[in-house]
């Protein structure tokens, strides 16, 4: 069973780990392109993101990670929290509903 009127709430927080979990995933690989692309480099692909990566290590990659942390999970928690609401002032039934 649910609470009422909790919808909004665990869309919210839905969310924000939706949205902490895919900038944890994809940071490597941004920081990666912001690297490469501030290099302008020539040569293969897989040359530059081997650099890269020699260059930064493991804790390189994550470098940035607490701001788009906060800017991610933000952005999506607003996403799943005006989606859900419109669904429900549109009388559709939500998931935490079902």
């Amino acid at each position: 069973t649910s609470i009422p009127g909790s919808a909004p709430f665990v869309s919210t927080v839905a969310g924000a780990l939706a949205g902490v979990m895919a900038a944890v995933i994809s940071q490597p690989g941004d920081t990666i392109l912001s690297k490469i692309n501030q290099q302008q480099t020539d040569g293969a692909a897989i040359a530059q993101i081997l650099q890269v990566g020699e260059s930064l290590w493991f804790r390189g990659l994550y470098l940035g990670l607490g701001t788009r942390l906060l800017h991610v999970a933000c952005m999506v928690a607003c996403q799943f929290l005006i989606y859900d609401s419109v669904k429900r002032l549109c009388g559709i039934r939500t998931a935490s509903s079902v």
